[in-house]
């Protein structure tokens, strides 16, 4: 006898926007009581459910994360065809409508199909609206957010004294282009500041003296790992394109979380929190010169770890309250709302 709703997720991998999307936020709604511990299938490394498994596993809904491959695509279709069937979310993080046109038109498939979509920014959530002509009840926002554990358990070294301070950047080989928009200010400040890398070096400067770089790891050592660098600040580039406009502050989120003073580019993810913005290559070497001073990156760095426990864990009633009424879920021990 269930006494909570039963969700099946469909997601691509395990990856770090399947944990932040589906595997983190799902374990807190089950862990909270407002879900039956989830079903969570990876279109990438297993054979996906047909219809009929997926009906006989009886699920109240089916979450779909990006999930335009052929197959899951196929499994969609199915699903909608049934007359008594789960409810159908499909689970937005990216602009995708600006991608391939083959994957606008699977987009556009799957907003004919889903019953809802939930985004992870407002900016992402009009544009869903407007490209895929969804009514504004179709669409909902969940924002990113962390785990408590082990981000709140985690921090940056801090060294006032050491010189030079370590400046920290940590992503991706699809960010080289975001990257890039720092290499007159790393060529400019390489003699004053260490410049440490992870992930992915800006082009060209790999073995420079003042650059440090690092591997990549794996999603589950990758909070301890980007603490162990002991950076003093983090930097925070995007170029500013309609892709970059839709993005969420999780990058700000896992620096804050560390307690990083962080400057980043002035554009629309990033002007919510409680950190330095720069809009051009002045002023990102003037937002390097404002935090040679230990005492305002003592304190910026406060006020972006107090951004993210007050705004952005996963069990703050605020992101709960945000799943739950995305998914619908009624609350803990109360079947009587529709999911």
């Amino acid at each position: 006898l269930r006494t909570a709703p039963q969700i099946l997720a469909i997601a691509r991998d395990s990856w770090a926007q399947s944990q932040y999307r589906l595997h983190l936020p799902l374990a807190q709604l089950a862990a909270s009581g407002l879900i039956e511990r989830p079903a969570i299938w990876r279109s990438r490394h297993q054979r996906l459910p047909s219809s009929a498994e997926v009906l006989q596993m009886d699920p109240d809904m089916v979450l779909f994360l990006h999930g335009l491959d052929a197959p899951t695509m196929a499994l969609m279709r199915a699903l909608r065809s049934v007359r008594s069937r789960p409810g159908l979310v499909f689970l937005l993080d990216d602009l995708l409508t600006t991608e391939d046109p083959r994957v606008g038109l699977a987009l556009a498939e799957a907003a004919q199909l889903c019953d809802r979509f939930i985004c992870t920014t407002q900016v992402l959530a009009e544009s869903a609206r407007a490209d895929l002509r969804l009514p504004a009840e179709a669409v909902t926002v969940v924002e990113n957010a962390l785990p408590i554990h082990p981000w709140s358990e985690l921090a940056s070294p801090r060294s006032p004294g050491s010189a030079p301070l370590r400046v920290l950047w940590a992503g991706a080989s699809q960010h080289q282009a975001d990257l890039d928009l720092l290499l007159p200010v790393i060529d400019a400040t390489k003699s004053l500041y260490r410049w440490v890398f992870m992930g992915l070096c800006p082009t060209g400067v790999a073995g420079d003296p003042g650059i440090e770089f690092h591997s990549g790891v794996e999603f589950d050592a990758y909070p301890h790992a980007l603490a162990a660098l002991g950076a003093d600040i983090a930097v925070a580039p995007l170029v500013d394109r309609p892709f970059n406009r839709c993005k969420s502050a999780l990058k700000l989120m896992e620096y804050g979380a560390l307690g990083l003073p962080v400057i980043a580019s002035a554009i629309t993810p990033y002007v919510v929190a409680p950190v330095l913005r720069a809009a051009n290559h002045e002023q990102w070497l003037a937002a390097l010169r404002e935090l040679q001073d230990s005492q305002r990156r003592r304190l910026l760095g406060d006020a972006l770890r107090s951004w993210v426990s007050d705004h952005h864990s996963l069990a703050s009633e605020s992101i709960l309250s945000q799943w739950r009424k995305a998914l619908r879920l009624p609350m803990a021990g109360d079947r009587s709302e529709s999911v």
